[in-house]
């Protein structure tokens, strides 16, 4: 049964990649690394890559090129700019999309980008990975990280008992930021963008109904299911797809599409393929778990179009002999990092009193 889309992320007072046991990894394309038997797959699927190596997708020549998005071409639209295939803000430093006009990379698919890095922002800014402008910060409601003038303080605005946390050693709560805001189905229009960007143009005629669909207000009430799982950690976004081939006697879908950002891993289809929509059956679904090891994954649902607040799970462990102190809001803002350390050398942390 698929579960409503909740982006929980999960944070230990030490936050650690999450890393493969490299005993799973059956095949390895390019630098690409797959838990799955490769093998199996590629009897039914021919499978393409991208993300290790820097590579421009799409007609080389300007005056050639046709938008993938919106249909239009040169003089009614300009290419003047490197379009990211998948966001720079997530990472992305080497796919381009060069048949990615301006308005669309500017201006008609902004919104549901800034949504899917609405929705991983607070993870980017924990692994201190760098975006367009280098490390990303968090300034919300809830939660600050500031990477740029501490060492990545992390402030959550929560009430925790400090004497229940230290006699427990352990504590999960869970905050929501309002500021950061996404809907599900945004989500998912974001992912289908990242792969029209880079599929190759031959299988577009066949995409039609999905890229009107991503470029569009237009909502849909039901989406086939996205599968989801924490994975080895990614500098580089990377993306594979896999097309099925046409004498493949399967009720597959005919594209399964792979990304890695971070430490996650979707795993989903295009959801209308030949104007038809893609949605999968029991049967389907157990093909797709003897290929994919769908057990790994956690299948969620992303076809909610209600705008939602991320939501936060932390679980805050407190090691052995750990000693905390209470000091004023004013005295904690007024020492730097450097000069807390040295007031305070033996001090685990400190519990901020705001009336003070």
């Amino acid at each position: 049964m698929k579960n409503p889309f909740n982006l929980n992320l999960l944070l230990s007072i030490n936050v650690q990649e999450f890393s493969l046991d490299t005993s799973e990894i059956v095949y390895q394309i390019n630098n690409i690394q797959y838990p799955i038997d490769l093998g199996k797959v590629g009897d039914i699927y021919n499978i393409y890559c991208w993300g290790d190596v820097k590579a421009y997708i799409g007609e080389g020549n300007k005056q050639k090129r046709v938008c993938r998005f919106c249909d239009k071409k040169t003089p009614t639209v300009t290419f003047n700019h490197n379009a990211h295939a998948i966001s720079v803000s997530l990472g992305n430093k080497l796919l381009f999309c060069n048949e990615e006009c301006d308005d669309c990379n500017h201006e008609r698919f902004s919104e549901i980008e800034q949504e899917f890095i609405n929705a991983h922002l607070i993870l980017y800014s924990l692994f201190r990975k760098k975006g367009r402008n280098g490390i990303l910060n968090v300034s919300g409601k809830n939660i600050n990280i500031d990477n740029k003038n501490t060492n990545g303080s992390i402030e959550i605005k929560n009430d925790i008992d400090i004497n229940t946390l230290i006699k427990s050693k352990n504590q999960n709560f869970k905050i929501q930021e309002p500021l950061l805001k996404y809907s599900p189905q945004n989500l998912y229009k974001c992912l289908c963008k990242f792969a029209v960007s880079v599929i190759d143009k031959k299988h577009l005629k066949r995409l039609s109904e999905t890229i009107r669909w991503l470029g569009s207000d237009c909502t849909k009430t039901t989406l086939p299911p996205i599968w989801v799982r924490t994975c080895e950690m990614h500098d580089q976004p990377l993306i594979g797809i896999f097309v099925k081939k046409e004498n493949a006697n399967s009720t597959l879908p005919e594209f399964v599409i792979q990304l890695n950002i971070l430490n996650i891993q979707y795993l989903y289809a295009f959801p209308f393929v030949d104007d038809n929509e893609a949605m999968l059956s029991e049967s389907s679904k157990s093909e797709l778990e003897n290929l994919f090891g769908l057990s790994m994954y956690f299948e969620v649902d992303f076809s909610s179009n209600i705008k939602l607040p991320v939501n936060l799970l932390f679980n805050i462990e407190i090691p052995e002999n750990a000693e905390f102190i209470t000091i004023s809001k004013s005295e904690f803002e007024t020492l730097s990092d450097k000069e807390r350390e040295t007031k305070y050398p033996n001090i685990s942390g400190f519990c901020i009193n705001n009336n003070a």
